[in-house]
């Protein structure tokens, strides 16, 4: 019995921490706002990313909203040009900026193409990948930061001459410059 009542201590005291820490916040334009990614950072806040059709330079536009611990708002920043651009994923980099991939038809003659860019903490854009030399509308679903600095997405696209879509990962350095790019029929 008397080791039960430092665990039950213990499990009141981390129910209490969770709930001091639960809450509800919606973020909304004037238009229409998807949510498609979210991630904790390491301040104890949280990194989301989609589109949003109220702010920014065109149709949609892809976002990035950094909030802190409790969702207060720290700032909201949008990326993208005249077509429609959009995140689906986004992640924490080694040096506290952000790496964010999904898919851009600003600058496509096709229905879209892979995008991919990274950050730095204050989400100032610091550089940008598109995949362009793909067919039809290809998307980057995920991301991830390597061990080298380099990157990893994960996606999908037409190959040239291809009826369907295939399930593709493109590899990155630091900097984005393509390492290789592979699909898979």
């Amino acid at each position: 019995m008397v080791r039960f009542i430092p665990l039950c201590l213990a499990l009141f005291c981390a129910n209490t921490t969770l709930a001091q820490n639960q809450f509800q916040r919606i973020f909304n334009g004037d238009e229409d706002e998807f949510c498609y990614g979210m991630t904790a950072t390491a301040d104890g806040g949280y990194i989301l990313c989609g589109e949003t059709n109220s702010n920014g330079s065109g149709s949609f536009d892809a976002f990035l909203l950094k909030t802190d611990a409790m969702g207060v708002t720290q700032w909201v920043r949008t990326y993208g040009g005249s077509g429609w651009d959009w995140a689906n994923d986004v992640r924490q980099t080694a040096d506290g900026g952000y790496v964010v991939t999904g898919g851009t038809e600003t600058n496509s003659e096709e229905l879209g193409d892979i995008t991919f860019f990274k950050t730095d903490a204050s989400g100032a854009l610091q550089w940008q990948y598109t995949t362009g030399e793909l067919t039809g509308y290809d998307n980057g679903y995920s991301v991830k930061q390597m061990s080298d600095g380099g990157y990893v997405i994960c996606g999908y696209g037409f190959m040239a001459g291809a009826a369907e879509t295939d399930p593709c990962i493109i590899r990155l350095n630091a900097t984005g410059g393509l390492i290789w790019k592979k699909f898979y029929v």
